[in-house]
């Protein structure tokens, strides 16, 4: 029923948007509906937790937080909601409810599990990639001040080239300049696989684990069950 629901009122959220909807004022009924019912919930899990504190401000007890917060922010602060950014960020926040699927589908519990025991490698990954953009983005600024008016902006460059985006907003104009592009878009094209990499190798290692199987005690690399040597290092199981 939440699971139905949640998608019920993201998916109210989003038609609400189209010019001339007609029925505009259902979609408000229904979103107050929404609210009571997830605020019931979040009450109800509270109450319920050993530890309510702890609760409260993990990850799915703040988006549960998020899911009702904007709701009665509104109703408390009206005179608040004439400033535009506010209006336009609490509306942003009502699509957090969406996140409260991670707690009902089993699938998006083990993706973040895997992320979790993969988050020394991708924080790696993440400061290579953040050492090689700085980098980057400081030779091309260098190499034409003319068309990339800072490091900052050219950064922003660095980040599209790597990603094989493109979008042509800067480009380099000189030949070690598009030299320099074209060695970051080849990088590009190996380096964003390694992030894939990483997540599908603690994927196999987690269903092997929960089938029986068994991981290498010297590089973590899953095994079979019946294997005597790990496939990757060679170490003897």
């Amino acid at each position: 029923f939440i699971i139905i629901l949640i998608i019920a009122a993201t998916v109210s959220i989003i038609v609400s948007t189209i010019p001339g909807f007609k029925y505009q004022s259902f979609v408000e009924t229904f979103e107050i509906a929404v609210i009571i019912i997830f605020t019931v919930e979040y009450l109800l899990r509270m109450w319920c937790s050993p530890n309510r504190i702890k609760t409260a401000f993990s990850f799915l007890g703040i988006i549960d937080f998020l899911s009702i917060f904007p709701f009665y922010f509104v109703l408390l602060f009206p005179h608040v909601m004439v400033d535009l950014r506010i209006m336009r960020i609490l509306r942003v926040l009502r699509m957090f409810r969406v996140l409260k699927l991670a707690r009902y589908i089993e699938a998006l519990n083990v993706i973040a599990f895997v992320i979790r025991e993969k988050m020394h490698q991708l924080i790696v990954f993440l400061f290579m990639i953040a050492v090689i953009l700085l980098i980057v983005s400081s030779l091309i600024y260098y190499i034409e001040p003319e068309n990339f008016n800072s490091i900052p902006e050219a950064f922003w460059w660095s980040i599209v080239t790597l990603t094989t985006v493109g979008y042509g907003d800067m480009v380099p104009k000189t030949p070690f300049g598009k030299l320099v592009a074209g060695i970051i878009m080849l990088v590009g094209v190996g380096i964003i696989a390694i992030p894939t990499g990483i997540i599908s190798s603690g994927l196999t290692q987690y269903f092997m684990e929960k089938k029986g199987g068994r991981t290498c005690p010297e590089c973590k690399t899953a095994v079979e069950p019946d294997a005597n040597y790990c496939k990757s290092c060679g170490r003897k199981l």
